[in-house]
């Protein structure tokens, strides 16, 4: 009598079974996988190509006030406020077109006031100016490496610019690191 022998082999036919079934699900898996991935893929690109779009209609040509540095601080006040609240509405976008952080740019009654008192005294600045130091700094806080702990970080308040408040406050600095002027 061969004892053994026929639970030896439904084992490894039950094995070879299940490692075929295993491999099937894992090749459909990573199928499933790779279609997402395409998709996600096409929607990242279709979402880049439509916040390009909003981010340009937001530019000077399309939109006077943001360009006009005529206008009285209170306004360009307002004005920032309420592309500040637009940025935050949609959210940034990095080098590959991924929605990242949405609410990314501080703002609130301080700021607004901060902003009021900026413009006071940089009659010659639009509001322009301003949001592209703010994407600029959103782009040094999420698209750069960030220094280690301990390192000295060249870009601080660059990176603290995200706070409409403190940009305000050390815009020369900013800039400075920046190297815009």
């Amino acid at each position: 009598m061969q004892f053994g022998y026929p639970q030896t082999k439904r084992i490894i036919s039950n094995s070879f079974f299940y490692r075929y079934i295993n491999n099937c699900v894992i090749e459909i898996t990573r199928k499933q996988l790779i279609q997402e991935e395409e998709v996600e893929e096409d929607r990242r690109e279709q979402v880049g190509a439509q916040h390009n779009d909003d981010f340009i209609r937001l530019q000077p040509n399309e939109h006077k006030e943001y360009s006009n540095s005529q206008l009285a601080p209170a306004q360009k006040a307002r004005l920032l406020r309420n592309a500040v609240r637009w940025f935050n509405g949609t959210g940034f976008l990095n080098k590959r077109n991924w929605v990242i952080e949405r609410d990314y740019i501080e703002i609130g009654s301080a700021s607004v006031n901060c902003a009021k008192k900026f413009f006071a005294s940089r009659k010659n600045l639009c509001v322009w100016d301003v949001l592209q130091v703010i994407q600029f700094c959103a782009a040094a806080v999420f698209d750069e490496l960030q220094p280690g702990d301990g390192e000295y970080d060249k870009k601080w308040h660059v990176r603290n610019g995200l706070n409409v408040c403190f940009l305000l406050k050390y815009w020369d600095k900013v800039n400075e690191q920046l190297n815009l002027e």
